[in-house]
């Protein structure tokens, strides 16, 4: 995945190309993805208190739920 100013769009690896942009709307700072559950993590801009990151279906790109992070949620670790 790359996220473009209000853009992410999913890269296929073989072909080296975007699959189509499927978040739009709202910029993020930065992402990680869950491979075991197919979900994207996004970490929304800002510097104030109080920051969300919002997971997404790695497949649909159809919002899934948000949480609450610090400032500036930009790093994610997947625990097994």
């Amino acid at each position: 995945y790359a996220t473009n100013g209000d853009s992410v769009a999913s890269i296929d690896l073989a072909t080296r190309t975007t699959n189509g942009t499927f978040i739009i709307g709202t910029t993020y700072y930065d992402g990680g993805f869950d491979l075991v559950n197919n979900e994207l993590y996004l970490g929304k801009s800002g510097y104030g208190p109080g920051g969300t990151v919002d997971i997404f279906d790695g497949s649909t790109g159809a919002k899934k739920r948000s949480f609450t992070a610090g400032i500036a949620p930009a790093h994610f670790a997947f625990y097994r």
